[in-house]
C-alpha cells in the first residue's frame, strides 16, 4: 500500500461442510497484477456468526487464490471478511440475500451494515425490502445507517399505493430523529411523495435548526406541493442564513417556476453590497433565463466595473457567452491590466466572441 501502487480488490466467497463441521472460504485477488501492483500479504480477521455467538478467526493471505478452512460447530449466519474494516480495499463477497438482511440489521460494525443496505438495494426486488428499511431507519444505533437505510428507501420504485403510503410514513417518522443528517435525508427523499402529511412535515421542516434541511424542504415542496411554490418560495427569497443558503434555494427554485420574477429579484440582488453568495446566485440565474434581454447584457456590462473582482470575472465570462462584439473594448481594457483578477476571463471572453464572429460569416 504504502511503496508501491494500487490495493487489493478481493472476491469472496465460501462453503458450509456440515460433515466436517467447516467453513471452506475463497480469497481471490482480482486487481491487474503488473511491475508496480502485485499479490498483497497481510492478516485478515474474519469473524463468524452462529446461533451461539461469534468468534473471530485470523487467517494470513500469502497468494492470488487461497482457500481458507475455519472450524465452526454450527453452520453460520454470518461471515464478515475484514472485521472492524481496517484493510484499504475493494470487496466483493458473495451472499444470499438472508445473509445480507442479517448482515443489515444485525452486524457489529456500522460499515457492515451499510455495506449490506447498498447491497440490497441492487436487488431487482428491492420493494420487498421495505420493512427491513424501515425498521433500521427508526431503530439502528447509529445515524450513518439510519441514514442509508432512509436513502435505500429512497431507490424503490413502486406504483404500489400501500408501498408509498408505508415509506413516506417511515421518512415522516424520521424525522423526528435528532441527528440532522438523517432529517435532512429523509426531508430530501419525502418530496417524491403526496399526501396532507407529507407537505405538514415539510412545511414543519421549515421551521428547523438546520439551514441545510430548510433549503432540502423548499427544494422538496417544489414537487409535492407544487401548486403553492410561487408564493412559498418569494416569501423565502431574503430568509438570513448561513452563506445565504435559505434564499439561494429559494430564488433558484422560483427560476424554474417563474423565470420572469425570478429575474426581476435576481436584478436587484446584484447589486454592490448585497451578500455574495446571493449576488453569484443572482447572476447565474440572470445568465441562464435572461441573457438575450437588452438590459440584461447591459446589467452584465456595468458590472465589468464591479469592486469584487469574482463578480467582475462573472460578467466578462457571461459576456462572452453572450457574443455581443460591442463589449470588447471593455473586456480589452481589463485583458490588458495584469493585475486585475478577472484578467484571464476577459482574455478567454474576446476570443470566443471573435471566434462566434468568424463562424457567422
Amino acid at each position: 500500500w504504502v511503496y508501491k501502487a494500487g490495493h487489493p480488490i478481493f472476491n469472496v466467497s465460501y462453503k458450509w461442510n456440515d460433515s466436517s463441521k467447516s467453513i471452506f472460504l475463497s480469497v481471490k485477488q482480482m486487481q491487474k497484477m503488473d511491475s508496480l501492483t502485485g499479490v498483497f500479504k497481510m492478516p485478515v480477521d474474519i469473524e463468524v456468526t452462529t446461533n451461539s455467538g461469534s468468534i473471530t478467526t485470523r487467517i494470513n493471505i500469502a497468494s492470488k487464490d487461497s482457500i481458507f478452512i475455519i472450524p465452526s460447530k454450527e453452520k453460520p449466519n454470518l461471515i464478515i471478511f475484514d472485521k472492524g474494516n481496517y484493510l484499504i480495499k475493494e470487496l466483493k463477497f458473495e451472499k444470499s440475500i438472508d445473509e445480507w438482511k442479517t448482515q443489515a440489521e444485525f452486524a457489529i460494525n456500522p460499515i457492515d451494515r451499510i455495506r449490506a443496505l447498498q447491497e440490497l438495494t441492487k436487488d431487482s426486488n428491492k420493494v420487498n425490502y421495505v420493512a427491513l428499511f424501515s425498521k433500521i431507519a427508526l431503530q439502528d444505533k447509529f445515524w450513518a445507517v439510519r441514514s442509508e437505510a432512509i436513502s435505500s428507501l429512497g431507490k424503490i420504485e413502486t406504483k404500489d399505493d400501500n408501498i408509498k403510503q408505508q415509506i413516506s410514513s417511515t421518512l415522516i417518522d424520521a424525522y423526528k430523529d435528532g441527528k440532522s443528517d438523517v432529517r435532512n435525508r429523509a426531508i430530501n427523499e419525502l418530496g417524491k411523495y403526496r399526501g396532507n402529511n407529507v407537505v405538514e412535515t415539510l412545511h414543519n421542516a421549515l421551521k428547523d435548526s438546520s439551514y441545510t434541511i430548510m433549503s432540502s424542504a423548499l427544494r422538496s415542496l417544489a414537487k409535492a406541493d407544487s401548486t403553492n411554490a410561487i408564493p412559498l418560495f418569494t416569501a423565502y427569497i431574503d430568509t438570513p442564513s448561513y452563506r445565504s443558503t435559505v434564499c439561494n434555494t429559494a430564488l433558484n427554485q422560483l427560476a424554474k417556476f417563474d423565470s420572469a420574477k425570478a429575474i426581476s429579484i435576481s436584478i436587484k440582488k446584484t447589486q454592490y453590497g448585497t451578500p455574495i453568495w446571493e449576488r453569484n446566485t443572482a447572476l447565474d440565474i440572470l445568465a441562464k433565463c435572461g441573457k438575450n434581454r437588452e438590459e440584461i447584457k447591459t446589467l452584465f456590462t456595468s458590472l465589468l466595473n464591479d469592486k469584487n473582482g469574482g463578480i467582475k470575472a462573472t460578467a466578462a465570462r457571461t459576456l462572452g457567452n453572450i457574443g455581443d462584439e460591442s463589449v470588447i473594448p471593455l473586456l480589452e481594457k481589463i485583458a490588458n491590466d495584469t493585475e486585475d483578477p478577472a484578467n484571464e476571463t476577459a482574455k478567454s471572453s474576446i476570443e470566443k466572441i471573435k471566434k462566434k464572429k468568424t463562424e457567422s460569416k
